[in-house]
């Protein structure tokens, strides 16, 4: 080999080295099995949903992003409701049963839901402390209290989610906020932004503005 061609080759060799060493070493991913992450949380859960709420709610976020479209989505809520209920977060412990019913209508965990639905609705601030309640919140409760009365007719799929998600960015609540966007995702994931992508980015970028995040905003309405 010359050595103007020696020339070339060592800055190329030096080069590639460099992105080499720059770039981490690609990790291949692994699933766990669904089925097998699924009967440990249930376990764990069964075990003492009070005791292991923290943890568990943590765990069924990653489960959600997983399978985002698992068979055991109506547990998910059923569970998450139940599981803030011990940690006294009553609004999105109404929440997560308020999706059970529109998602899974047919679901055996609806009539459950239903009874802790009404008793959440009717749980309002009284004497000194109702000058700060939250009228969206008691808005809400209030639209719960009729769907009790009346039922709620929802098809449940694709459709209950994207109308469940249209009521709570209608509500407009900010401690349920952060929960929306956090389903508007999950939900864009599960239809793979076949949809009413537009819609639901829309309300993302709604309810990052109630949270004040004004870039986060921008970047769901672009």
């Amino acid at each position: 080999m010359s050595v103007s061609g020696s020339r070339l080759l060592i800055p190329a060799v030096l080069c590639a080295l460099a992105v080499s060493l720059a770039t981490p070493p690609q990790v291949n991913a692994v699933t766990p099995p669904e089925q097998e992450f699924w009967q440990l949380l249930s376990s764990r859960y069964q075990a003492s949903s009070e005791n292991y709420a923290e943890a568990l709610l943590e765990e069924l976020t990653v489960f959600e992003s997983l399978y985002p479209r698992s068979s055991h989505g109506d547990s998910v809520a059923w569970m998450r409701g139940v599981m803030y209920e011990h940690r006294k977060n009553q609004t999105l412990a109404l929440a997560n049963y308020l999706k059970l019913l529109y998602l899974w209508p047919l679901s055996p965990l609806v009539a459950p839901s239903r009874v802790r639905l009404e008793a959440l609705a009717g749980s309002r601030k009284r004497g000194i402390t109702a000058l700060f309640a939250n009228d969206e919140l008691e808005i809400l409760q209030d639209h719960v209290q009729r769907i009790i009365r009346q039922g709620l007719e929802t098809p449940g799929g694709e459709r209950g989610y994207f109308d469940f998600l249209l009521l709570l960015a209608d509500a407009g609540v900010k401690e349920l906020a952060a929960y929306t966007v956090a389903q508007a995702r999950h939900y864009l994931y599960r239809v793979d932004y076949s949809w009413r992508a537009d819609r639901v980015c829309v309300i993302i970028g709604d309810m990052q503005k109630v949270l004040r995040k004004w870039r986060s905003a921008l970047l769901a309405y672009r």
